[in-house]
């Protein structure tokens, strides 16, 4: 699991982005690939949250989203 925080919210259109701790790297994430797809709502820029990395044909991609 990678740890990072919230960068940008889109909650009308159900995701966001993290900023990868250490690497820097920008991951998507859509509230499909939350632990918990209700906490969604509740996120905010800033937030520290832990997910594991994906790679996809459309880039990196951040699954099984979680708050610390």
């Amino acid at each position: 699991m990678e740890t990072g925080k919230v960068t940008k919210i889109v909650k009308e259109r159900g995701f966001g982005f993290i900023r990868a701790d250490g690497s820097g790297k920008d991951f998507f994430f859509h509230r499909t690939g939350m632990l918990t797809p209700t906490l969604f709502e509740q996120l905010v820029n800033g937030q520290r949250v832990e997910f594991l990395p994906n790679a996809s044909e459309k880039g990196w991609r951040a699954e099984d989203v979680t708050v610390v």
